[in-house]
């Protein structure tokens, strides 16, 4: 024993450390290709997208009489409103922009000038979405009866 000085157990020590590395390695691959193994053998779920259908609204008796005169020129874009048809959905939205109360009041009798010249006898038929594309004060100034067809009851 008295033979083993430093320079004799500084080889034994090395290859003791290097062997302890390649045993880890060896053991971090097996652990990682067993991993992957697992992983790969697993089932693969694919999450199941359901088909969006819109439902069409029902409307009131003549709509579809009075819808038919004017489906040809919609959707019709002025300055101060849009009028279109979604046909998914089966409605007809009057979007309007305006600064304020009077400014929308005035482009939606416009807009239901425009559809009464087009030959819609009936705009109560239509049940028109009237849609304020203005500022919260100016939305907020609006009553009930300002977002309702003209003569209209409010149902």
């Amino acid at each position: 024993m008295s033979d083993l000085n430093l320079s004799k157990i500084k080889p034994l020590a090395l290859a003791g450390i290097i062997s302890a590395i390649v045993i880890v390695l060896i053991l971090l691959g097996v652990g990682i290709l067993t991993r992957s193994k697992k992983q790969s053998t697993s089932p693969q779920v694919t999450p199941s997208v359901v088909p969006f259908h819109p439902a069409q609204l029902p409307q009131p008796t003549g709509f579809e009489k009075e819808v038919d005169k004017i489906k040809p020129i919609l959707p019709y874009k002025t300055t101060n409103y849009t009028i279109e048809y979604l046909s998914p959905i089966n409605i007809i939205n009057v979007k309007i922009t305006a600064k304020n109360r009077d400014e929308f009041l005035k482009a939606k009798q416009d807009a239901e000038s425009f559809l009464k010249a087009k030959g819609v006898e009936d705009l109560c038929k239509l049940s028109i979405f009237w849609i304020a594309q203005t500022d919260t004060n100016t939305r907020k100034s609006l009553s009930p009866k300002d977002l309702t067809t003209t003569n209209c009851p409010l149902d």
